[in-house]
Formats: C-alpha cells, sequence, structure tokens
C-alpha cells in the first residue's frame, strides 16, 4: 500500500512541476517586448470563433513562377522571402523552384470554405440591380454605437482595401464576388493601371460597389484610410491571393461584427481583431485553375500562421501616426491602445476576448459592459497558473514524505 502511494505521489509530483515549468515557458515566450503575443497560444482553442484568411499563397506552378521570376512582382519581393542562401550560388529561376516546392508543402485537408460555393455561384448569376439590393445595401445603421439607444448610420459597414499588381487581373471578379457574398460591402482597388483590370472592373465601378484608384507609391495604406473617412463602420487591407471567412457559427462577417461595433466610454469591444491565415499550397495545379478558388485549394499547412490581417474599426484608428512595427496592423488612438484582440470566444449571450496586452475580458454579448473586476492581468493569471502547480507540489510533497517514511521505517 505504501509503495502505490508514493508511486502515486511521485507522479503527481513529476506532473505539477511540468505544469509549472511548461506554464512558465510558455509565458516567457509570449511575454516579450512591450506587448504579449499569445496568438500561439489561444490559435488552437479560439480559432473557430474568428475570421480566418484562406491564404493561396501558390495559385500554381506557372503563377508562382511568374511572380518571383517575372517583371511583375520582382520588385515586390525581397530576396529572403523565397528562401535565398547565399552560399548555394543558386540563379534566381533555381531559387524560386526551391521556394516554389517549399511552399506547396501540406498534407491537411480542409474544406470548410466549401460552404460558400452556393452563395457565390448566386452572387455571380445575379443582374447587377438585384445583387445591389441583396448584397450591398446603400446605408447600414448601428444601434448604440456612440450614444445609448441612439442609431448611427453610414453609407458601409465593412470596407476591403486590396492592392492589384500585374497579372492578377484574373482573380479580381471571383474574389470580389466571394467578398460581396460573404459581407463586404464596397471594395477600394489601388490599381495597377491596365486595361485588363479596367475591363474586369468596369461592371463593378459603374454600379459603384468597387472604388478604383491608381495606386502612388508611398504610406498609401494610411492614405487609403484617410479617405475612407467615416463612410463605414470596419475596413480591412486584405491581398487578392487571400479570402476572409466568417467562423463557421456566422454566415457573414457583418453577423460575426455587429455585436462588437461601439465606440461608447461606458462600454468595451475589441476595435482591431486580429485574423490567422490558412496557408495553402498549389494542390497539384500548374496552370490556373477554371473552377473558384475555395474548390480547387483544400490541402493546407496543419498550424495556423500568426501572421495574418486585422479587422480595424475604422473610428479607432489613428491615421497621423506611422503604422505599427507589425505591417498588418494599424496604430490606434491612445483611449483604444489596449482594444487590439486576438482571440474572441463567444458562450452564448457571453464574449470572451482577449487584447495584444494580455487582458482577458469578459462582458455580455448584448451591452458588452465592462465590469470593474473584469480584466484580468497577466499577472494575475500566471499568479494563478503557478499558484494550482504549487498547491499540487505542496500535495506531492507532503504524500512523498510519508512514503518515504514508510518505506525506511517500515511499520511491524
Amino acid at each position: 500500500m505504501a509503495s502505490s502511494c508514493f508511486k502515486c505521489s511521485l507522479f503527481c509530483l513529476v506532473v505539477a512541476g511540468l505544469v509549472g515549468l511548461s506554464a512558465g515557458i510558455w509565458f516567457g515566450f509570449l511575454c516579450q517586448g512591450d506587448e504579449c503575443n499569445i496568438v500561439f497560444f489561444c490559435q488552437f482553442l479560439l480559432s473557430p470563433q474568428l475570421p480566418l484568411i484562406h491564404h493561396y499563397r501558390s495559385r500554381s506552378y506557372e503563377d508562382f513562377m511568374f511572380k518571383f521570376t517575372g517583371s511583375g512582382w520582382d520588385r515586390n519581393f525581397q530576396a529572403g522571402e523565397i528562401g535565398i542562401d547565399a552560399g548555394r550560388n543558386e540563379t534566381r529561376e533555381e531559387l524560386s523552384k526551391r521556394a516554389f516546392r517549399i511552399r506547396d508543402k501540406t498534407g491537411y485537408r480542409d474544406t470548410t470554405a466549401l460552404r460558400f460555393l452556393p452563395k457565390l455561384a448566386e452572387i455571380s448569376n445575379l443582374p447587377i440591380q438585384q445583387r445591389l439590393s441583396r448584397f450591398h445595401a446603400s446605408e447600414h445603421c448601428v444601434m448604440g454605437f456612440s450614444k445609448p439607444h441612439e442609431t448611427e448610420c453610414r453609407q458601409f459597414f465593412l470596407v476591403a482595401i486590396v492592392r492589384v499588381v500585374e497579372r492578377e487581373e484574373v482573380y479580381i471578379e471571383q474574389w470580389i464576388n466571394l467578398h460581396s457574398a460573404v459581407g463586404v460591402d464596397h471594395f477600394v482597388v489601388l490599381s495597377a493601371n491596365t486595361t485588363l483590370l479596367h475591363a474586369a472592373l468596369r461592371p463593378f465601378v459603374e454600379a459603384e460597389i468597387v472604388d478604383e484608384r491608381l495606386f502612388v507609391p508611398g504610406p498609401y495604406k494610411q492614405n487609403a484610410i484617410a479617405s475612407l473617412g467615416l463612410s463605414c463602420f470596419w475596413m480591412i487591407f486584405i491581398d487578392l491571393d487571400e479570402y476572409i471567412l466568417p467562423p463557421p457559427q456566422h454566415g457573414s462577417l457583418k453577423d460575426f461584427l455587429l455585436p462588437l461595433t461601439t465606440v461608447r466610454r461606458d462600454r468595451r469591444s475589441p476595435k482591431q481583431i486580429m485574423v490567422f491565415y490558412k496557408y495553402f499550397g498549389s494542390n497539384g495545379w500548374v496552370k490556373r485553375p477554371r473552377v473558384p478558388d475555395i474548390e480547387a485549394y483544400t490541402d493546407r499547412d496543419r498550424p495556423l500562421q500568426p501572421n495574418g490581417k486585422s479587422l480595424e474599426l475604422i473610428d479607432a484608428i489613428n491615421v497621423t501616426d506611422p503604422f505599427t512595427g507589425f505591417a498588418h496592423r494599424s496604430s490606434l488612438l491612445g483611449e483604444f491602445r489596449h482594444d487590439s484582440a486576438t482571440s474572441i470566444l463567444t458562450f452564448n449571450s457571453w464574449i470572451l476576448w482577449v487584447d495584444t496586452m494580455w487582458h482577458p475580458v469578459i462582458c455580455r454579448r448584448d451591452k458588452l459592459t465592462l465590469p470593474d473586476d473584469a480584466d484580468v492581468s497577466l499577472a494575475n493569471f500566471v499568479l494563478g497558473v503557478f499558484s494550482l502547480a504549487a498547491l499540487l507540489c505542496l500535495c506531492s510533497c507532503s504524500w512523498l514524505a510519508e512514503g518515504l517514511i514508510q518505506e525506511i521505517l517500515p511499520m511491524p
């Protein structure tokens, strides 16, 4: 009996020690510098509750090779991005081929985007007037946005800004159709000024679904955001090889964002939501597939990638400041600087979200009111984890001491 208790106690001690050590290592990695990057820790648990970006980084061998060896993308990709090893003395084409093989490795099947195929087919075949009435409302209103019991209306709810470069024109129609189907109201296209792009965009520009602008080098992101003014509530910068899709429990991005849309001082909510990447390979395509991207590519890397984009509330962005060190996140105004969420979890009428400074906030979904004791600091959270580990260690040590005594001084 004593021997069994001794072994059990030793096991508990080992487990408690591993828990404490693991927690220390995890939080040591997650909280370096001024911000706590908890995305690695939370993505496995909370990602189903967030919108996700399907990133088709190498749609086909032909497409990839053009980007990395052709004139269209030559100036926009640095050598390090294709994995150049200077010691190999490889040509740019050889390096690109090697990079393609690396990027094309997948091994995990993901068919979650296929649920939007019927909606994509529907919107692609709709006459423009029916499309406008069903998917592009002329006005969007939010109750309690800035004041209780008052409604604020704007022209758009969610605007997507995209930069288009040479030979990407072939993807623009499908890209606009799918994002319209999932809740993007309006598009700002920073144009490469090509005849093919103008032709592809003409029906969307005439219907005022798209605002086409010539791309001008410089602080184009800040300029694009500033030009929106307060015509919308939310915006996102996104590329043509990326599709942002709502969480599985939501039919559109607006359904997901609407409960979070507020700037009231008596309520707290995320003003900037980091969205994870799903990286898809070419799935064996040599040339561009004739079917929609969400149908053509279903094999991806298993882990989600934290280098995603961010959905941002236009009122919270400080457009006069440079962008943060992270290229895919804008600088927020001072009063909102702790409201950049990396994870959101919905429990029926309650929402739990975590900002980049690791302040978990739980609040009612319909009110989003922040109680005085709702914020939990990183120190308190870590203290709780280590307290639990210490308690387990104490219990294990007491049992261990008793087991040792009984082993050394067995009872007659």
